[in-house]
C-alpha cells in the first residue's frame, strides 16, 4: 500500500521512473531493519540493568526493615528501663544542689557575721582610743554590710539587733564629732559693736574666725579636716557645713566685699589659725577698691578655709567639703563681687576700654584659684564672662547714666525758661551748614536746586518762643550723646537708643510729675506746649543729621526719630487744649453772672452785666500777660482769639434769645457792650503791634464772631428802616452775619407790633435764587 502510494505520488508529479522502484524499496527495507535491530538492542540492555537494580533494591529494603525492628526494640527498652532511672537521678541532683546552695548561703552569712563582729570589736577599740574619725568610717562600713544583708532578704533577728546597735553607736560618734567641730571651728564676737574710726570714716568689725585642732578622750589632737571626713562618713556634715557657710558669708566674706577699707589679717599660733579684720593703711586706701586687691583678700580667707576643711592628700571631687561649700557660696559671692566691685570698674570713657584687659586678667586668675581650691568646678567662668562683656556693660552703664541725668533734668522746675530764636536753631531741614563736620561744598550742592520760592532756608525753623531750660538741656544732651555715638564703635547703637529712651522718659515723667501746675497754671501749660513742639521739631531731622555717621546697623536708615514726633506733638497739644477748655469754661462761667443779659435797664442787673463783661476782659488780659512772651505769635493770637470768640458767641447768643427788649434796655445793652467792643482788641496787644504781625492782623481773623458782634451793637441802636436797609436784598455783609430768623427775632424784640414792623418782617427774607 505504501508502494502504491509512493508510485501514485510520483506518477502525479510526472517524475515516476519504473526502473527505479525496486531499488528504492530495497534500500528503504534495509534501513527499517537496521532501526529495528537498534531498538531491540537498547531494550535488551535496559531490561538487564533494571532487573539487577531491582534485585539490589529489594535486598536493601529487607535489611532496612530489620534495622527498624531492632531500633524499635531498643527504643522500647530505653523508655521502659533507662528513662525511669534518669528521672530519679535528676531529682536527686536537684536536691543536692539546693542543699549545697543553702550551705553556701549559711557560710556567707557566717562570714559576714564574723566580719561584722571583727569590725564591732575594732570599733570599740577605736572609740576607747579616741579615734572617732576611724570609728566613724568603720561604723559606716558596718551599716553598709547590714543594709546589704537585709536587702538580700535575710530576716535574722541578729541583723536587726546589729542595726539598732549601729544607730546607737552613730549617735554617740556624731555627738563627739560635732562637739569637736564646735571646739575647733569657732566664730567669736558676732554681736560685738564694730570699732568706729571717726577720722578715717572706717568701721572695723570685731568678728573673728578661729580654726584649731580638737581632741577627744584618750586621743591626740584631731585636725579639722579629719573631723569633716568623719562627719561625712556618717552623712552628718551637710547641716554643719551649711551653717558654717552662712556665717562665713555674712560675717567674713560679705564685709570684705562691701567694705573695701578693711582687710583680713591672719594669726597663726601652734595649731590655731585666727582670721580677724584690720583697717587698710592710709596710703593704700585709694587702691582698696581695685579688683586685684579685693581678690587677694578673698583668696587669703578662702585658702585658710580650704586648708582647714580639706585633706591635702585627698583628690578633689564633687563631694569634697570645698565643693559643697563653694556650691553654697558661689552665687552670692559672684553676684556681690559684680555689684560692689566689677560694676564700679567699668570705664566711664571709651578710651579706657583697652586698659580694662588687666581687670579681665585678674578676674580669670581669681576664678582659676577658686577652681584650684576645689570651690567651683572646671569651666566656671561667670565673673570672667562678665568682665569680658565690658563693651556691653560700658554701653549699658553709659545709657543708664544718661537716663539718670535726663530724669534729674526733667524733675527740675519748668518755669525757668529761655527764649529760643533763630540764633539758637539746631534743627531744620537745611541747617547742615551749621554743623562743623560737614563740608560746605556738599551743603552748597544740596541747596543749589532750591529757591526761596520753592523752599526757604527757614522752612523748618522753630518760631521764636520760650521753652523750659531743662528741655533745652535735654535736647543739648541728646545732641551730645549722638555725637559721641558717631565716635564710638563699641556702644554707638546703644547710645542712639538711649537718646530715644530720653525722649520717651520726657513723655512719661513730665505730664504726671508736673500735672498739678499744668492743670492750674495757664503759663505752665503754654510752656509744656512749647517744650513738646520744640522737641518734636528737633526729632524731625535729628536722625537725618546723624544717620550716615552712626555705626551699623542703625546707619542703614533705621536711625530715625520720626515715629516719636506725632506722639510728642499730641502730648503738647492735649495739655494746651485742656487748658484752653478750662479757660473757656471760666469765661462762660463769668458771663453766666450776667443773667442772660435780661433786664439791662435795672441798675442792679446792669451792674451785674458790667461786672461779668469786665471779668471776661480781665481774664483775657491776664492770659495775654502770661502767654504773650511764652507762646509763638501765631499760637498766641489764635488762642486769645479763640477764647474771645467763645465769649462773643455767648454774648450774641444771649442777646438774640431775648424776647422783649425795650428802647431803654437796648440803650443800656449798647452802652455796656460798647465798652467790650473798645477793650476787646487790647487783649491782642502788644503782639498785634509787632511789625511782622501788624501787616496781616485783624480781630476778625482770629475771632470769627467779631463782625457779628459789631453788627449786633448797630442793631441795638438802629431804627426799623435802618435794619431793613442793612438787610437789603439779603446779600449784604449784614445779611451774611445773621439768619432770617435771627433778624426777625431781634425786630420782634426791639419794636412793637405795628403795620410797619409787619412790613419790615415781610421784607426780611432769603434772597431770590
Amino acid at each position: 500500500m505504501a508502494t502504491s502510494l509512493v508510485a501514485e505520488v510520483l506518477k502525479k508529479s510526472g517524475r515516476f521512473a519504473k526502473e527505479d522502484i525496486h531499488a528504492s524499496l530495497d534500500k528503504l527495507s534495509r534501513k527499517i531493519d537496521e532501526v529495528k535491530g537498534e531498538v531491540n538492542d537498547i531494550i535488551q540492555k535496559q531490561y538487564k540493568e533494571y532487573v539487577t537494580v531491582y534485585a539490589d533494591t529489594g535486598d536493601l529494603f529487607r535489611r532496612v526493615k530489620g534495622l527498624l525492628g531492632e531500633m524499635q526494640l531498643l527504643s522500647d527498652r530505653m523508655e521502659n528501663e533507662l528513662l525511669h532511672q534518669v528521672k530519679e537521678a535528676t531529682s536527686e541532683q536537684r536536691e543536692l544542689s539546693s542543699r549545697l546552695d543553702k550551705c553556701e548561703a549559711i557560710l556567707q552569712l557566717l562570714r559576714l557575721l564574723c566580719k561584722i563582729y571583727d569590725d564591732l570589736q575594732a570599733l570599740d577599740a577605736d572609740v576607747q582610743c579616741g579615734q572617732c574619725v576611724t570609728a566613724a568610717k568603720r561604723l559606716a562600713q558596718i551599716e553598709l554590710s547590714v543594709a546589704e544583708a537585709l536587702e538580700s532578704g535575710c530576716d535574722l533577728p541578729i541583723f536587726e539587733a546589729i542595726r539598732n546597735e549601729c544607730i546607737a553607736r552613730r549617735g554617740d560618734l556624731v555627738y563627739q564629732l560635732e562637739d569637736a567641730w564646735g571646739r575647733c571651728v569657732l566664730f567669736t564676737n558676732l554681736e560685738a559693736r564694730p570699732v568706729q574710726l571717726v577720722k578715717r570714716n572706717i568701721t572695723v568689725p570685731k568678728t573673728e574666725l578661729r580654726f584649731s585642732s580638737a581632741s577627744t578622750a584618750g586621743s591626740s589632737s584631731l585636725p579639722v579636716f579629719q573631723i569633716v571626713q568623719g562627719l561625712q562618713s556618717l552623712s552628718s556634715m551637710d547641716r554643719l557645713l551649711k551653717s558654717f557657710g552662712a556665717k562665713l558669708w555674712q560675717y567674713i566674706l560679705q564685709p570684705i566685699i562691701e567694705s573695701p577699707n578693711i582687710h583680713p589679717a591672719m594669726k597663726v599660733k601652734q595649731a590655731t589659725t585666727l582670721i580677724h579684720f584690720k583697717p587698710m593703711k592710709e596710703e593704700t586706701v585709694n587702691k582698696a577698691k581695685a579688683p586685684a586687691v579685693l581678690f587677694d583678700k578673698l583668696v587669703t580667707v578662702l585658702k585658710v578655709v580650704c586648708d582647714a576643711l580639706v585633706d591635702p592628700d585627698s583628690p578633689s571631687s564633687d563631694e569634697s567639703p570645698a565643693r559643697r561649700l563653694g556650691d553654697q557660696l558661689w552665687h552670692d559671692l559672684s553676684h556681690s563681687v559684680i555689684t560692689h566691685c566689677l560694676t564700679n570698674t567699668i570705664p566711664k570713657q571709651s578710651s579706657e576700654l583697652e586698659s580694662y584687659q588687666e581687670v579681665i586678667g585678674c578676674v580669670a586668675e581669681f576664678e582659676s584659684q577658686l577652681i584650684g581650691f576645689g570651690y567651683i568646678p572646671n569651666g566656671t567662668d561667670a565673673l570672667t564672662r562678665y568682665a569680658q562683656d565690658v563693651n556691653v556693660h560700658f554701653a549699658n552703664q553709659k545709657c543708664q547714666d544718661l537716663l539718670v541725668k535726663a530724669r534729674q533734668i526733667l524733675l527740675t522746675d519748668m518755669h525757668n525758661t529761655l527764649l529760643i530764636d533763630d540764633s539758637k536753631e539746631r534743627g531744620g531741614l537745611l541747617l547742615l551748614d551749621r554743623q562743623p563736620d560737614v563740608d560746605p561744598e556738599v551743603v552748597r550742592e544740596r541747596m543749589a536746586g532750591f529757591s526761596d520760592d520753592v523752599l526757604k532756608r527757614t522752612t523748618f525753623h522753630f518760631p521764636a518762643c520760650h521753652v523750659s531750660r531743662n528741655v533745652k538741656q535735654l535736647v543739648d544732651l541728646a545732641y551730645e550723646t549722638l555725637i559721641e555715638a558717631t565716635e564710638s564703635i563699641q556702644c554707638g547703637v546703644q547710645l542712639f537708643f538711649a537718646v530715644r529712651d530720653m525722649f520717651e522718659l520726657f513723655r512719661a515723667i513730665v505730664p504726671s510729675y508736673h500735672k498739678k501746675i499744668l492743670d492750674e497754671l495757664p503759663q505752665m501749660a503754654a510752656i509744656q506746649h512749647n517744650n513738646c513742639m520744640y522737641i518734636a521739631h528737633h526729632l524731625t531731622t535729628l536722625g537725618h543729621q546723624f544717620s550716615n555717621r552712626l555705626p551699623w546697623p542703625v546707619s542703614d536708615g533705621t536711625a530715625t526719630f520720626i515715629d516719636m514726633v506725632s506722639p510728642l506733638r499730641k502730648c503738647g497739644q492735649d495739655c494746651y487744649l485742656a487748658q484752653l477748655r478750662r479757660q473757656r469754661s471760666a469765661i462762660l462761667e463769668s458771663l453766666s453772672l450776667a443773667g442772660s443779659f435780661v433786664g439791662a435797664s435795672n441798675p442792679t442787673q446792669a451792674q451785674a452785666i458790667e461786672k461779668a463783661l469786665k471779668q471776661v476782659i480781665q481774664q483775657l488780659l491776664y492770659l495775654n500777660r502770661v502767654w504773650r512772651d511764652i507762646l509763638p505769635c501765631d499760637v498766641f493770637l489764635k488762642s486769645i482769639g479763640a477764647l474771645l470768640n467763645a465769649a462773643l458767641e455767648e454774648i450774641v447768643k444771649c442777646v438774640l434769645n431775648l424776647q422783649d427788649i425795650s428802647a431803654t434796655e437796648a440803650g443800656y445793652l449798647h452802652q455796656l457792650l460798647s465798652v467790650s467792643l473798645d477793650e476787646a482788641p487790647m487783649v491782642f496787644k502788644p503782639v498785634s503791634e509787632n511789625p511782622e504781625v501788624a501787616k496781616t492782623f485783624s480781630v476778625t481773623r482770629y475771632a470769627k464772631q467779631w463782625p457779628r458782634f459789631e453788627k449786633l451793637l448797630v442793631i441795638l441802636e438802629a431804627t426799623l428802616q435802618t435794619i431793613v436797609d442793612m438787610w437789603g436784598d439779603g446779600k449784604t455783609s449784614f445779611a451774611r452775619q445773621f439768619t432770617v430768623s435771627e433778624v426777625r427775632g431781634l425786630i420782634r424784640a426791639l419794636f412793637k407790633n405795628t403795620d410797619r414792623r409787619a412790613e419790615a418782617l415781610a421784607r426780611i427774607k432769603l434772597p431770590a435764587k
